[in-house]
């Protein structure tokens, strides 16, 4: 039986920026979206893909190549004050309007 294909769901940078003001109950100012990298290095075994008489695997005997590799991981993402909206940045007034009314001048109840 063949393996069902997992979902996805994407999402615009907008989109993603957009629930993290909510989530930060921002109301104002424009945010964008900031995404801190981590760089690290390592040597890693390489198949020539174009070879149908490479190895396949590590049965198959040494790999074709050993090369230096970057590994680039994403460590955090977040948000970072930006001038003018963007494809990447939205402007909390707009996404998360501060509440008006009744309900914004109530005051927490007090324990």
């Amino acid at each position: 039986m063949a393996e069902k294909e997992p979902q996805v769901h994407l999402f615009e940078f907008t989109d993603i920026v957009t629930e993290m003001i909510r989530k930060k109950g921002l109301h104002s100012g424009i945010w964008a979206l900031y995404v801190e990298f981590g760089l690290t290095a390592t040597n890693m075994a390489f198949r020539d893909e174009n070879n149908p008489n490479a190895a396949k695997g590590p049965e198959d005997g040494p790999p074709d190549a050993i090369l230096p590799t970057a590994v680039i991981p994403i460590k955090k993402f977040g948000l970072v004050e930006a001038p003018i909206e963007t494809t990447i940045s939205v402007d909390a007034a707009k996404v998360n309007p501060r509440p008006t009314g009744a309900s914004a001048r109530k005051t927490p109840k007090k324990k």
